[in-house]
């Protein structure tokens, strides 16, 4: 469990080696298997932390503002799909070069467990979510749910 005990804050916390650890650690954890995320009695530094790093997981490889921009461009539904595809699509190759770039064993497989998942439950019971849903990537994360999501929703 991820302790504020010097008042520092969520976002502080996220500032140190310790909490992309827990995230790294949260992934590698029965919570998260090929089809489920379990956010369930999580406290809200915690719940905050996985959005966050979730979240900027999805921002390094995708502007969020342009994606919505474009997306207010189309007309017909299908053409959002296809947006929708190509942007995941380019976050997904991003997370696979990172992936083989990267030197950290225990990193690698959180990316390699992530990238092979079919979600199809998100469990938030008992979760303290306050601070997650003020999260800057906030909407990085919902684009990563929906991206391995095995049910597309808007």
């Amino acid at each position: 469990m991820i302790k504020d005990e010097d008042n520092q804050g969520v976002l502080g916390l996220l500032t140190d080696m310790y909490s992309n650890d827990y995230a790294v650690d949260f992934i590698l954890s029965e919570r998260v298997n090929e089809d489920i995320i379990s956010f369930e009695g999580l406290s809200d530094t915690e719940s905050r932390c996985i959005v966050d790093f979730l979240g900027e997981l999805v921002k390094t490889y995708l502007d969020m503002d342009a994606y919505i921009d474009t997306s207010y461009s189309f007309t017909e539904e299908f053409e959002l799909i296809d947006h929708f595809n190509e942007s995941s699509q380019r976050v997904k190759t991003g997370l696979e070069q990172e992936i083989s770039n990267n030197d950290s064993e225990q990193y690698i497989k959180a990316l390699t467990k992530l990238t092979s998942m079919c979600l199809s439950t998100v469990v938030f019971k008992n979760t303290t979510f306050k601070s997650a849903n003020k999260s800057p990537v906030l909407r990085e994360f919902l684009f990563f749910i929906n991206m391995f999501s095995s049910d597309f929703m808007f």
